[in-house]
C-alpha cells in the first residue's frame, strides 16, 4: 500500500475489491477519501489566458481554437491526475505561473529573476490565466466555480514554463 495526495491510497486488485464490498469509494486501485482536501495539477507549458469569443461576419459567435484546445489540455490533465475526485465545500484557488527567463538576459538579471526579485509583467493577463483553469476545471475538480471563495495568484521567471495550481478546503491553511 502506497499513500499518494494526503488520505488517498492505491491498492492492489483484490484488496480494491474487497474495499468496494465494503462501500468504500474507490477509482481504479486508488481509495478516495471521504472528503479530500486538497489537489496540486501542474500544467506544463506557456500559461495561457482564456481568450475573447469571437464573432463571424455572419454574426456566429465561437470560442477560439487555442482557448477550446488549452481548456481541454487541463481538464485532461485532471482527469489523467484524479480521475472524479471531486472536491467539496467553500475553497482556494492558488495560481502560480512561471515563465521562462528571456533569450539574452545577462547573468545579473538572470539571477534576480530566479529569486523572485524581478518578476514578470507581460502577456497573458492573470485574469485570463484564472478564467481559462478555473473553467476548465468547472464539474471536474468541483461542482461549481462559485464554491471558489479564495484566490492567490502569482507570477514568476523558471528556467521552465509550467503553471502550478492547488485547490483545497478552505479549512486548510495556506
Amino acid at each position: 500500500m502506497e499513500q499518494i495526495n494526503g488520505d488517498a491510497r492505491i491498492f492492489d486488485d483484490e484488496t480494491a475489491k474487497k474495499l468496494r464490498l465494503q462501500g468504500k469509494e474507490c477509482v481504479g486501485n486508488i481509495q478516495i477519501p471521504a472528503r479530500l482536501k486538497r489537489i496540486l495539477l501542474t500544467i506544463p507549458g506557456k500559461p495561457f489566458g482564456k481568450q475573447r469569443p469571437r464573432v463571424t461576419k455572419r454574426g456566429v459567435t465561437y470560442t477560439p481554437a487555442e482557448t477550446v484546445n488549452y481548456e481541454a489540455f487541463v481538464k485532461l490533465l485532471y482527469m489523467h491526475e484524479y480521475r472524479n475526485i471531486k472536491l467539496e465545500g467553500p475553497l482556494r484557488m492558488i495560481i502560480r505561473a512561471f515563465y521562462k527567463i528571456p533569450k539574452g538576459t545577462n547573468k545579473k538579471d538572470k539571477e534576480l529573476m530566479l529569486q523572485n526579485i524581478l518578476r514578470p509583467t507581460k502577456k497573458p493577463d492573470m485574469d485570463n490565466v484564472v478564467k481559462i483553469i478555473a473553467d476548465a476545471l468547472n464539474g471536474l475538480a468541483y461542482d461549481d466555480d462559485k464554491q471558489i471563495v479564495e484566490m492567490y495568484i502569482s507570477k514568476f521567471y523558471s528556467e521552465d514554463e509550467f503553471v502550478e495550481v492547488v485547490i483545497e478546503s478552505c479549512n486548510e491553511k495556506v
